[in-house]
């Protein structure tokens, strides 16, 4: 049966007065009094990111149940005070906790953390938004579970639904995560609660399996918006196969690079690579491997020099300044063979060195790595590492978090927390169509921009689908070093804008340029704000979230 139920949108209404200190006494009696945060060390880590911002927050509510997650909605309205929902507010690089307006109470779902479904033969989870990368991995694991845990590049601290919503893209198969998610359960800004896809339905047993239901669907509306806050998501997950292979390549110049490209669109489209493919320069695998040699180099503003590039690209990467990691997987061992040299013949043969690595291999070099080096030169320890821990598998890692400690003074700490610890970070990811041509102009912007004002190029690039990609350009810097923030600021401005121009806008926006990134269709913008004034007249969810409400 459909559901009869009738929502009923908000009323717009006047503010009450005092209408903070009125909605707060209102939010401790619905959520208990230690969960209305006002504390000023408490608000000012939330108003703290990796680049600097002004936005304030004016309080922070933690929820422990979707229950609670309505109850501070319909106070929100009655006071008229907005609301900003975070899942656990690791959106380094974008913008952390930080709202994209001032004046809003921040409601974190952080206690919302319960796996609430699982399937192992139909191969999906049901979260909600305080559940992390981490969590679900143990939990599959503790289960003894065939399934691959979702992974992200960031830390496995961060929330999946958070993650999915911004439309990230992770590791593995399904690396573009929104296309592979279904039934949301949603809190409406009036404080009323749906579901959807079929969902909304009564005793649907394909409720988690399948994406659209029946009539229009909506998913969408709820992803890099502010219609609603998603209190829970059935997530799909592959399947381990029972053939594994991982890739590791080089490449010498950008001649090379551009081929490679092509190479990984023809072997993604004919279906024989299916995880999502990564290319990395060097200066980002320099700066995973250390920091920044401020011992011999005393300019806080200074570039680092390009001799320590060369020994890197001479010494550990034989000459290579594009290190490509990519996967095999495959239900035998006969069809993995197969595709290992389909994958030889098309990108091994316009890359420089190439390694495929099965179960077997890894044992041989794990054991051998001293006479292999001694032989050939390579040190094959970092890849039976990469190997044995591959976010293709979905095995949490957190060491490419490094990179962000690269130009810090202090020696990067065994609990990571780039917020708390001051690193400049921000991220910019166009969209690019998967072809050779697009990718090379792509990285020639970014990386004379960067250096023009003063970044090392730290660039990679990570495949979402057989179609496209995204370049992911990082600006790394230190916060503490005066001067930086506005330099890095600049920098990413000028990037923003150019690429925009040149045709590859970002896919995703961080709270800096929310304001700077819309649509030239003005009939989109129409009826976007028609949606957000019908379904939140009071503009009480996350005012200018992706400049909706602004």
């Amino acid at each position: 049966m459909l559901a009869t139920k009738v929502i009923a949108m908000p009323e717009k209404v006047q503010p009450k007065i005092n209408s903070l200190e009125s909605a707060l006494h209102e939010w401790e009696k619905a959520v208990g009094r230690e969960n209305v945060i006002t504390d000023t060390a408490k608000i000012s880590y939330y108003e703290n990111t990796t680049f600097k911002t002004s936005q304030s927050v004016s309080a922070i509510l933690t929820p422990k149940n979707r229950e609670e997650v309505q109850a501070c909605v319909r106070i929100a309205n009655e006071y008229k005070t907005p609301l900003y929902p975070v899942s656990k507010g690791y959106n380094w690089g974008y913008g952390s906790r930080v709202p994209a307006e001032s004046g809003c109470v921040v409601i974190s779902l952080e206690r919302l953390n319960n796996i609430t479904g699982y399937d192992e033969e139909l191969a999906y989870i049901t979260v909600e938004p305080g559940t992390t990368f981490r969590q679900v991995y143990d939990f599959l694991k503790e289960k003894n579970s065939n399934l691959i845990a979702p992974a992200i590049g960031s830390t496995s601290a961060a929330s999946l639904i958070g993650n999915a919503l911004e439309r990230g893209v992770g590791q593995g198969i399904y690396a573009d995560r929104f296309q592979h998610c279904c039934n949301m359960e949603v809190v409406l800004p009036n404080g009323e609660f749906i579901q959807t896809g079929f969902g909304n339905m009564e005793n649907v047993h394909s409720k988690n399996i399948f994406k659209w239901g029946v009539g229009p669907t909506i998913d969408g509306l709820f992803s890099q918006s502010n219609f609603g806050i998603v209190t829970r998501m059935t997530f799909w997950l592959s399947r381990k196969p029972a053939y594994f292979q991982a890739i590791f390549y080089t490449i010498k110049n950008n001649d090379q690079l551009e081929k490679a490209v092509d190479a990984l669109r023809q072997l993604k489209l004919e279906g024989t690579l299916t995880t999502a493919s990564i290319i990395s320069n060097s200066h980002r695998i320099l700066s995973m491997k250390r920091q920044f040699p401020w011992a011999e180099v005393k300019d806080d503003n200074a570039t680092l020099p390009q001799r320590y590039v060369d020994e890197l690209e001479k010494n550990a990467l034989k000459g290579a300044v594009w290190v490509g990691d990519d996967a095999i997987m495959a239900p035998t061992k006969a069809i993995g063979k197969a595709r290992a040299k389909r994958v030889k013949q098309l990108l091994g043969a316009v890359v420089d060195d190439m390694i495929i690595i099965n179960d077997r291999v890894a044992r041989i070099g794990t054991m051998l790595w001293r006479p292999i080096k001694a032989l050939t030169g390579v040190d094959l320890r970092e890849l039976m590492y990469f190997f044995y821990n591959s976010t293709h598998l979905g095995i949490p890692m957190e060491k490419q978090l490094s990179v962000c400690y690269w130009r810090k003074k202090t020696p990067v700490p065994a609990n990571i927390d780039i917020d708390r610890d001051k690193c400049g970070v921000i991220s910019l990811t166009p969209s690019v169509p998967l072809q050779g041509s697009h990718v090379i102009k792509v990285m020639g912007i970014m990386e004379n921009i960067c250096r023009k004002y003063g970044f090392e190029p730290n660039l990679g690039l990570k495949t979402m689908s057989e179609r496209h990609l995204i370049c992911v350009p990082q600006i790394i810097y230190d916060r503490e070093t005066p001067g930086q923030d506005k330099k890095a600021m600049d920098c990413y401005n000028e990037m923003l804008k150019t690429l925009t121009d040149e045709g590859y806008p970002p896919y995703r926006l961080g709270v800096q340029s929310m304001d700077k990134m819309t649509s030239t269709s003005s009939e989109y913008v129409q009826l976007v704000n028609i949606l957000k004034s019908s379904i939140d007249p009071n503009n009480i969810i996350s005012p200018g979230h992706y400049g909706i409400g602004s």
